[in-house]
């Protein structure tokens, strides 16, 4: 028997065994970085999903604040424009009184209408003198006339201004 043939055999296998070994030593450190890759993936996984949960909770809350100011927002335009219509109606009523029974009692029922067919809830003095707007005289023009019958003075119904000497 040859030794030297056993022995070098012997150091072939050990050498080609030694070689596995490190090639599965490169495989097993690879797989450990694999595996500590995934384990910080899963830790921010963790951690977006706990982002996430916190953000859609801050956006609910925001829809929520959103939906209430909406709300209020088309509370106060409605409560605004409706102020603003009841403002225009109690002017335009108050003009009229010096219109004839016949207009005013036009006026009268347009406003009416004009109210009920929008929605509009008149308070209780505008309701009352729409309603008492063809109850009403006509109320006629003022004329002041400070002179007697038969007077040669002149009226002027204009602004004056300055000042008057002699007087």
């Amino acid at each position: 028997m040859n030794y030297r043939v056993l022995a070098r055999d012997a150091r072939h296998a050990l050498d080609d065994e030694r070689e596995c070994l490190n090639e599965m030593a490169r495989k097993m450190e690879g797989y450990g970085r694999l595996l500590d890759a995934v384990n910080e993936l899963v830790v921010e996984n963790e951690r977006l999903k706990d982002e996430n949960e916190e953000l859609r909770q801050q956006l609910q809350q925001m829809e929520t604040k959103l939906n209430e100011l909406n709300k209020l927002v088309a509370g106060v335009a409605k409560k605004s424009s409706q102020d603003e219509v009841l403002k225009a109606i109690r002017i335009f009523v108050n003009k009229s009184k010096q219109k004839t029974i016949k207009k005013r009692t036009l006026i009268k029922e347009m406003v009416l209408e004009f109210t009920y067919a929008n929605g509009i809830v008149l308070p209780e003095d505008l309701m009352a003198l729409v309603y008492a707007l063809d109850d009403e005289p006509a109320v006629p023009a003022e004329v002041h006339n400070h002179f007697e019958a038969g007077s040669n003075s002149q009226v002027f119904n204009d602004k004056v201004a300055g000042t008057f000497s002699g007087v």
